[in-house]
């Protein structure tokens, strides 16, 4: 066993939920120019500020209040406050990954950050996300900010 390296006993719950989004993630992520946001239907309590977008689905972070599990299937609205309101309602999503932020606790609320995957979507859903990307997308991401990297 000379020249091998020994790996760490233990990876971080937030490590092995990149690793995996790396690996699945069929479409690129992009950064965002603008503030979006985010709310589960008919979740009211689970609201954030989108990290990253794609034609596949949508990165966001958001302070827990509470440990309440919603399904792995849901419907968001995604709106921009500043845009003239734009909004684009019930997207189906499918909850990807939902993990705590490694000392990102404030005092003692818990960010998370939630990755969704698109569900197929209806022509008029497509239309308004591929204006949401055209209009609000800065750049693209690498491959490892795309898996939760990239900080503000």
């Amino acid at each position: 066993m000379l020249g091998r390296r020994a790996k760490p006993a233990k990876q971080t719950t937030e490590r092995v939920a990149r690793k995996a989004m790396q690996e699945r993630r069929l479409f690129p992520r992009y950064a965002l120019n603008a503030d979006v946001f985010v709310v589960f239907n008919p979740y009211p309590g689970r609201l954030g500020k989108l990290k990253d977008a794609g034609h596949g689905g949508v990165g966001f972070e958001y302070a827990a209040v509470d440990n309440n599990n919603e399904p792995a299937d849901v419907e968001v609205d995604i709106f921009i406050p500043t845009s003239g309101f734009f909004v684009l309602r019930r997207m189906p999503c499918k909850v990807v990954y939902d993990i705590e932020m490694e000392q990102a606790t404030l005092n003692g609320i818990i960010i998370r950050r939630c990755g969704l995957e698109f569900e197929p979507l209806c022509r008029w859903h497509n239309e308004q996300l591929k204006l949401l990307l055209d209009v609000h997308v800065s750049h693209p991401l690498p491959v490892l900010q795309v898996a939760g990297e990239l900080r503000d």
